[in-house]
């Protein structure tokens, strides 16, 4: 069929060459679509990555501060200090070795991570 298209006329060879660079035209269009939305979701897991270590590292700050509050509460007597012997002393972690200040800071550190599987 093709064959007696292009022996018959040549209005129709250029109507066939017209249609497949407007077919080829569609199909690079697509994929350069594709290839922006394929860039665009690697830019925004790159975003969410990045946030997530942000709120991460701010959540193991917040985690050293609530360590840090609950030893001045327990200092001050406004809260018990049940000490565990498993637990060191590492000050500049905010970690020291009650159930208190240990179970505070595990709450700080989960809570996002349950926020994210719910």
């Amino acid at each position: 069929m093709c064959q007696s298209l292009l022996k018959n006329s040549g209005s129709s060879r250029e109507f066939i060459e017209g249609f497949s660079l407007l077919i080829a035209a569609v199909l690079l269009s697509y994929m350069s679509v594709w290839l922006i939305a394929r860039r665009e979701m690697q830019q925004w897991q790159g975003f969410i990555h990045n946030k997530m270590g942000q709120a991460l590292d701010q959540k193991r700050l917040s985690a050293i501060f609530v360590g840090k509050a609950a030893l001045e509460l327990q200092v001050a007597g406004f809260i018990s200090a049940a000490a565990v012997s498993y637990v060191p002393f590492i000050s500049w972690l905010g970690l020291f070795p009650t159930v208190e200040s240990v179970g505070l800071q595990l709450l700080f550190i989960l809570i996002p991570i349950m926020g994210l599987l719910v």
